[in-house]
């Protein structure tokens, strides 16, 4: 197993704090959410429901509560939405647009 899959295991997701990369910038064109990382180049569009989790993600927030906020805002079901939240959450991680900092991490 890779960190970044044990940094994502269920197990530790509780203890992580999510926030947007300082290397992204975001802009909202036509109804979608356009993220560019500028030192990778990198260049993302995000729907509906990303650009939800994108808007959260500018302020430091745990898993549960973007979870909470989505099963709340959307018709979908805490275990569907979960999983489809650690896949994104991943996909952020790896394109460098996501910070995650555990408890023991010094701000």
């Amino acid at each position: 197993m890779n960190s970044d899959t044990l940094l994502f295991d269920k197990r530790n997701l509780h203890t992580l704090t999510f926030s947007r990369s300082t290397e992204a910038i975001s802009t909202d064109i036509d109804n979608e959410t356009v993220i560019l990382n500028i030192s990778a180049g990198l260049y993302s569009n995000l729907n509906h429901m990303g650009t939800t989790i994108w808007n959260i993600l500018e302020k430091s927030t745990t898993f549960h509560q973007i979870l909470d906020q989505l099963v709340t805002e959307y018709e979908v079901s805490r275990a569907e939405c979960s999983r489809d939240l650690v896949t994104f959450l991943k996909e952020l991680y790896e394109n460098n647009l996501l910070t995650v900092q555990s408890p023991n991490e010094t701000k």
